[in-house]
């Protein structure tokens, strides 16, 4: 308490303002108060939440708006056996949750409640010290009066309580969304699986029934091949027997017609006969003839065996064009049958899919949800008071006054530790520098109230109407009996602790001696 006084009072010296241009005068150190910020600890189950009892701080939180979800829900449960219905529903719900995740979240606030980490955290260290948590009689009249009424306090507690009620009815709901999800989704795929076996089961006895009606077409054409071919063969084995008729006659003249040629000419060498110029000529015309006819005869087999030839490989084609046709048909089976597998496959795909990209953004919503009450249950204080209960939290305030107008300056608790790292240049810095590291444990975990306080001194009427009723009781700590008592030792212990120096110390006592001594002698006037 003295050592936080006396460095206070430093401060206060150290902060001082030189008033107008010219002169060397500065501004007086009015006042030093120490003032109680109310904070209203509220009870809710087994613990509490802390209320700013005068409605600066609250707590802000952003939140994704959830429309009515129930008509998905039934819409799945009405699709469960038609799948047209069912896939209609699963697009409807990929686009209300994907609307409602590239939604801009809603910003709200909670007004009155505490939920900023430091301050929590170091009420929580502090919470068992009895200078914050119950008032000494004499620290009371130093506490800023609460602006909320107790029936404001429970309505801020009921706040809490439906929004997390809303929270919590908002995640079941997703949550029961998504087992519904899950549950015709599975349903769907299953039916799905039986149809793609159903499927396949018949198109295997489809495969066999075509199978032996086309072996069986096929051995049909393979004899009506044969029986066509037979009979082609049939019809030129005859023309080429007469052919060949002809042609062995032929070859029979004309092998009469060269040995009388020959006979003839041995007669004419040994001049027997005298016509047989003639006869050789005849014969030699005739073998001529012969020879002609037989090549023709030729050519004619040639020709009718070739015209057998294209016949059969015509016959051969045709049959063979409608073995082929015949296969077909189980080729066609086999694309209808993989047409319908790819079909209930596609569909299988899209089902995942959806679901996938629904289930994906409900959970991203819960866990923002989920989030969200973690963060407002965060902020209760784990102390269960039985009652609404108003502690204060303790801050100083010192007035300034000018030529014609004062200020304030407002000041956290001071935590008097100094490490061995501060030690070694605690006193390469002035005095202001000093005392304000001295500041800075509690600074940081105070800033919040600190802020609220520094931003509405001026401008709230009911705030600085409590600094000016706390001071107008006789709270000032610079007209108190003992004060120069308790500087001196506040100031002692602070040069022990190195934060100041002999010299410093000697001119902050003489300098709030002539302070006093000013103030008594203008009360006295």
């Amino acid at each position: 308490m003295r050592e936080e006084i006396a460095a206070v009072s430093c401060l206060a010296f150290c902060e001082r303002r030189r008033i107008g241009i010219i002169g060397g005068r500065t501004e007086k150190v009015k006042a030093i108060l120490k003032i109680y910020y109310p904070l209203i600890y509220t009870p809710w189950k087994k613990r509490c939440f802390i209320i700013d009892g005068l409605g600066f701080l609250g707590f802000a939180f952003s939140d994704l708006t959830i429309p009515d979800i129930l008509q998905f829900t039934e819409s799945l449960k009405k699709s469960s056996v038609l799948l047209k219905d069912f896939m209609e529903t699963l697009d409807y719900g990929t686009r209300l949750f994907s609307d409602i995740t590239k939604s801009a979240p809603k910003d709200y606030r909670i007004d009155y409640l505490i939920g900023e980490r430091n301050l929590l955290e170091i009420l929580s260290s502090l919470s068992n010290k009895s200078a914050l948590i119950n008032l000494m009689e004499e620290e009371k009249p130093k506490m800023i009066q609460p602006r909320l009424q107790a029936t404001h306090v429970k309505n801020v507690v009921e706040s809490i309580s439906q929004i997390l009620i809303r929270l919590s009815a908002e995640v079941n709901m997703l949550r029961y969304a998504q087992k519904v999800l899950e549950s015709e989704v599975s349903s769907h795929l299953e039916m799905l699986s039986r149809e793609s076996s159903l499927v396949l089961r018949e198109y295997r006895r489809k495969e066999k029934e075509v199978d032996i009606e086309i072996n069986e077409k096929i051995r049909c054409f393979n004899e009506e091949k044969l029986k066509e071919i037979n009979e082609v063969r049939r019809e030129y084995n005859r023309k080429i027997r007469v052919l060949l008729k002809e042609r062995e006659k032929a070859e029979k003249a004309l092998l009469k017609n060269k040995i009388l040629l020959e006979k003839q000419l041995k007669m004419r060498s040994y001049g027997k006969n005298k016509y047989s110029k003639k006869k050789v000529d005849l014969h030699l015309s005739r073998i001529e003839e012969l020879t002609r006819r037989i090549k023709e005869i030729e050519k004619a087999i040639e020709e009718i065996e070739a015209e057998e030839s294209n016949k059969i490989r015509d016959i051969e084609k045709k049959y063979e064009m409608l073995i082929i046709n015949e296969k077909e048909k189980i080729e066609v089976l086999k694309e209808s049958r993989d047409a319908d597998i790819s079909r209930i496959n596609e569909d299988i795909k899209k089902i995942r899919e959806a679901y996938l990209d629904i289930k994906e953004n409900i959970m991203r919503i819960i866990s923002g949800k989920e989030m969200l009450i973690k963060s407002i249950e965060n902020c209760l204080f784990p102390i269960k008071v039985d009652e609404i209960t108003i502690i204060g939290i303790p801050f100083y305030v010192v007035i300034y006054e000018g030529q014609e107008e004062s200020r304030l300056n407002l000041y956290p608790p001071i935590g008097l530790r100094c490490s061995a790292e501060m030690v070694k240049d605690i006193l390469k810095h002035n005095l202001k520098q000093r005392m304000t590291r001295l500041l800075e444990p509690f600074k940081k975990y105070w800033s919040g109230i600190l802020n609220v306080l520094v931003e509405n001194l001026d401008k709230d009427a009911y705030l600085s109407g409590e600094v000016k009723r706390i001071l107008n009781e006789g709270n000032n700590i610079l007209l108190s009996r003992n004060f120069m008592d308790i500087l001196k030792n506040g100031l002692e212990k602070l040069k022990e602790d190195l934060w100041l120096n002999s010299q410093e110390e000697n001119e902050i006592i003489d300098f709030y001696m002539r302070e006093l001594k000013i103030e008594n002698s203008e009360l006295s006037g």
